[in-house]
């Protein structure tokens, strides 16, 4: 599989996370959407994650590491306090059940 064939298919992955979450909100919600807002959001959602993924492993680099950390995903919520809430959460539980730092991805 070549770069074309999975940045496809990940940008495909995107697009149904992101209608399954805008269409559960919008039932939840009593709106409807429509299927250019779901192409908005999945390039906006690509974008973001493409440039926290850069700065992530800048961080790790400055630091003169070759894995990412989860402390460089706390200094790109660093000024998100309920991002910075909910990372703290998932850390402790993901520590009470063992949870290894990083998975070989």
């Amino acid at each position: 599989m070549d770069d074309d064939e999975r940045r496809a298919i990940v940008h495909a992955s995107m697009r149904l996370a992101v209608a399954q979450i805008a269409h559960a909100s919008a039932k939840r919600e009593r709106v409807t959407i429509s299927s250019t807002l779901v192409d908005y959001v999945t390039e906006l959602a690509e974008g973001f994650a493409d440039r926290l993924m850069f700065d992530m492993c800048s961080f790790a680099k400055h630091a003169k590491r070759n894995t990412v950390s989860t402390d460089d995903v706390k200094l790109c919520a660093r000024n998100n306090e309920a991002t910075m809430d909910a990372l703290n959460v998932f850390e402790r539980d993901n520590q009470t059940t063992g949870a290894a730092d990083t998975d070989g991805i």
